[in-house]
């Protein structure tokens, strides 16, 4: 068994070897930008920097291909597959080959844009700062770690993206997210609005003043930290879970089988409609303007769904 286990990897290692292909190395430097745009599978990593320069390692064979340059303050990354050869298609089609690789570093004081798409992937994310920010992410990409300080940023995210961000804010933070996409945020500071809708998924730890959640589709959002407002809006079969936020005063308006469970102290406005469902975990003052088909209850309750 053991000798059959060698010879495996012995053909893993050569089939891996066979394929593996010689990587080019360019490096290129730039007066500035403020703006990246990226595309087309990469992988990156963002340092910061006193100057404005991106690193470039990708398989020989796609290296003239790629393109890095400089419009109107954006950075922009792309690969050119349009113009690889018949014989350069074929050999990258072929059975077992290697996605080339496609990788790049990027060097600079700060930057206030980012848009991602076709599975680029952000590895890597320093601490940056900039006044206002905005994240675009859309057709697969993947942001596994992006770090910002900033007075206000809006995140749109769409088409199955990923985002995982960690956000201090002095103003206000903007999500939203819809097209399976699924958005893990952590806010420290300011106010927050999040709209999720399709079957968005959201996972936001907060530490805020004003939070705003509105909810649609089959989307779904948790929430948890602390906040000294809430405001949660549902309809269609959305979820909206906020049991584990800390909040004094809260209000919460459901339509259709939307679901929103909650964790206010003090004071909570209902407005329910069309089989839509409460929760709420201690004894807050109710105002109700309305529950018309609809089920308000305590979150210990057995008939809880």
């Amino acid at each position: 068994m053991k000798k059959v286990l060698i010879t495996m990897m012995a053909v893993l290692l050569w089939g891996t070897a066979a394929f593996a292909q010689p990587l080019k190395i360019q490096e290129k430097d730039f007066d500035k930008f403020t703006r990246l745009s990226v595309e087309d599978n990469f992988v990156l990593r963002f340092y910061k920097s006193d100057s404005y320069a991106v690193k470039l390692k990708t398989d020989e064979r796609i290296a003239e291909h790629v393109q890095a340059y400089v419009k109107n303050s954006t950075l922009y990354l792309i690969l050119n597959e349009k113009d690889y050869s018949s014989e350069l298609k074929k050999e990258l089609r072929q059975k077992g080959a290697a996605v080339p690789v496609l990788e790049a570093e990027v060097y600079m004081p700060t930057f206030n844009s980012l848009v991602i798409k076709d599975k680029s992937v952000l590895m890597h994310c320093d601490m940056f700062y900039a006044e206002t920010f905005t994240v675009t992410a859309s057709d697969h990409s993947l942001v596994s770690q992006l770090n910002i300080e900033c007075s206000t940023v809006e995140f749109k995210v769409s088409k199955n993206a990923q985002v995982t961000s960690n956000i201090k804010v002095a103003s206000k933070l903007y999500l939203n997210a819809s097209n399976s996409t699924q958005v893990s945020l952590t806010q420290n500071g300011g106010n927050t609005f999040i709209s999720h809708a399709g079957s968005s998924y959201v996972d936001f730890k907060a530490n805020v003043n004003s939070l705003e959640v509105e909810g649609s589709g089959g989307s779904e959002s948790h929430i948890s930290g602390n906040a000294t407002l809430l405001s949660a809006t549902g309809s269609g079969t959305t979820r909206i879970d906020a049991e584990l936020l800390d909040v004094p005063e809260g209000s919460a308006l459901l339509s259709g089988s939307a679901k929103c469970h909650v964790n206010v102290s003090d004071k909570l406005k209902v407005n329910l409609t069309s089989g839509s469902m409460l929760t709420f975990k201690r004894s807050p003052v109710f105002e109700i303007d309305r529950i018309v088909n609809s089920t308000l209850i305590k979150a210990d309750d057995e008939k809880r769904k």
